[in-house]
């Protein structure tokens, strides 16, 4: 099934509790369309299928670490979902257009007050803001909240869940499989060592008089 450009071939999950329908918006093309808002699914590097960690870039790490306590993420999520999106590739662009570390679709950029998708710092700032919002939405969930980044959360409601599409399955997947790994990692902000040197301090005689 295509995300956004299609009615999917696969039968709806079951419903679930606290994630109501929203009526006039089932077609997930035209939600997009509304809001600019979801990230289309196909062709993005969301289609990752291996769950095992790589290195972090120390910078990635950093702004990662720091969105995630500024929107009130777990850092590992965030590092997750990069690694699955761009495999820490900042200049990464998908043919449908997403670009950048955490893979905004153009009008998500814009909604979000970025003006370059490339720049890592807005990119990860503005990625993990959406990625709250969508944490806020589904209360919590981690894997609808993962679902509604990927597919977009027009097609979460509809479906009452993460929706059938094969990509958007793996996807939620491997993200929550990465997960749980990074959080093994040291994923503290650590001070950087102080470049300014350190005052110089004249010896005085032996002899000397004590200052008053």
């Amino acid at each position: 099934a295509q995300v956004g450009n299609g009615q999917p071939s696969a039968p709806g999950l079951p419903s679930m509790p606290g994630v109501p329908a929203l009526p006039g918006l089932n077609n997930l093309a035209t939600r997009n369309a509304l809001l600019g808002l979801a990230k289309s699914s196909a062709g993005t590097a969301g289609a990752a299928t291996t769950t095992t960690t790589t290195t972090v870039p120390d910078s990635v790490r950093r702004l990662a670490v720091a969105a995630a306590a500024k929107y009130g993420v777990d850092p590992a999520l965030v590092l997750s979902v990069i690694q699955n999106e761009s495999g820490f590739d900042p200049n990464s662009v998908s043919t449908t257009g997403a670009q950048g570390l955490m893979q905004l679709m153009p009008d998500t950029a814009k909604a979000l007050g970025v003006s370059n998708p490339l720049d890592p710092a807005q990119n990860i700032d503005a990625g993990v803001h959406y990625l709250s919002e969508q944490l806020q939405a589904f209360h919590g969930d981690v894997r609808l909240a993962l679902a509604a980044y990927n597919a977009g959360p027009g097609a979460v409601r509809r479906f009452g869940g993460v929706p059938p599409y094969p990509e958007t399955q793996r996807y939620v997947q491997n993200v929550v499989a990465g997960q749980a790994q990074y959080r093994n990692l040291p994923l503290t902000v650590t001070p950087r060592a102080s470049t300014t040197p350190a005052p110089r301090f004249q010896r005085l005689p032996a002899n000397a008089a004590a200052p008053t």
